[in-house]
């Protein structure tokens, strides 16, 4: 849990400066600009300026910190380019001859460059991107706000999710253990499990729990490198539903993947027809394709997820800042509220529109439900 904002200090408010941002190094041949903090907290003072934490401390600044790129490989490299010093400094002064002599010099010729990373940057991550949906920043981070609203879920008529669904009860916490309360979850979500349903799932708690305790879950999607490694643990979470033998009677993988990510958050996508609005499609990163089993329809959307968090770190955190509940929501929790919010921003995404992959999707939520 993010620690209160501490008291503000006296002196006046400051612009940015681009080293509170990056660190520059160089090798001789190449330059390489750092993002040197991930900011995890977004507040204003009473006069509408911007605050954030960073570094343990808090630096106030006279830009919208939300405007940040979201276009980073990972919160630690954020722009590398080689460049030859010689072509460097021909950038910077218009003539391939001028050398840089002193370190005031140098110092400005650096500041130069990291300013032009921040415009770069800024000018970047006005939106954030699910799937084919292009998303405001700002936008999203309202989603997720008022989504996130404890104090006012709890008296509302028409009350979000959060916290009811991932702060339930299910009886335990181990990641690799489903109790009937888990298996229930699902109905906090507006999708109710029926009775013949739970009776099914039940009678593969065995095979489900063991794909649970899989090690290769344990990483963040964002920090998984090798596609290759988790292919085969997503493909066991939902290989029962293409079994006829085992599959649970009115389980599809939306109900099914309600009930499996509040024990791996960090690594097992939710789905619904939202995030297939986003993400399936022919302008989106997964084509559609007939008769494709609900296993391999899982991992390509579970891949998909993964290269949006992976590819937009800051807007996540970002996001993360806009929580308004108590703890932490994982980066694929908080896309999931994003994608649902969005409605696929598309034609595709309409409520009669059905899914084509693996069987018929569940009834999933009305939106003033969820």
């Amino acid at each position: 849990m993010v620690s209160p904002l501490p008291q503000v200090p006296s002196e006046p408010p400051r612009p940015l400066r681009p080293s509170d941002l990056f660190a520059e190094e160089s090798d001789g041949n190449a330059v390489s600009v750092s993002l040197r903090t991930k900011f995890v907290e977004f507040k204003s003072t009473k006069a509408g300026q911007p605050w954030a934490r960073a570094r343990g401390g808090v630096a106030r600044t006279s830009i919208a910190l939300r405007r940040l790129s979201s276009g980073l490989g990972n919160t630690r490299a954020a722009l590398a380019w080689g460049r030859s010093h010689r072509q460097r400094r021909a950038r910077l002064s218009g003539r391939a001859s001028h050398r840089v002599g002193s370190a005031h010099e140098r110092h400005l010729a650096r500041q130069a460059r990291l300013i032009d990373t921040v415009r770069t940057m800024t000018a970047q991550t006005q939106d954030i991107r699910v799937g084919r949906a292009l998303i405001p920043l700002e936008t999203a981070a309202t989603w997720v706000r008022e989504y996130t609203h404890t104090a006012h879920n709890l008296v509302s008529e028409h009350p979000y999710a959060f916290p009811a669904y991932d702060r339930f009860d299910g009886g335990t916490t181990e990641p690799s253990r489903l109790t009937d309360g888990d298996l229930l979850a699902p109905g906090l979500l507006n999708v109710p499990v029926k009775i013949r349903s739970f009776y099914g799932l039940q009678s593969v708690r065995g095979r489900l729990e063991e794909a649970l305790s899989d090690p290769r879950l344990d990483t963040p999607l964002a920090e998984v490198a090798d596609r290759e490694e988790l292919r085969p643990a997503v493909h066991a979470l939902y290989g029962v539903l293409d079994d006829p033998t085992t599959r649970p009677w009115g389980v599809s993988g939306t109900t099914l993947s309600k009930v499996l990510h509040r024990k791996r958050p960090h690594s097992v996508v939710l789905h619904d027809r939202w995030v297939r609005a986003c993400y399936v499609g022919d302008d989106a990163p997964v084509p559609v394709e007939k008769g494709r089993s609900w296993a391999d329809y899982m991992v390509l959307i579970t891949e998909a997820i993964r290269d949006d968090i992976a590819n937009q770190p800051v807007a996540f955190s970002v996001l993360q800042s806009a929580v308004e509940g108590p703890g932490h929501l994982s980066d694929v929790r908080l896309l999931d509220i994003v994608a649902w919010n969005s409605k696929g921003d598309a034609p595709a995404a309409s409520w009669d529109e059905r899914p084509r992959d693996g069987d018929s999707f569940d009834s999933d939520h009305a939106p003033q439900t969820r």
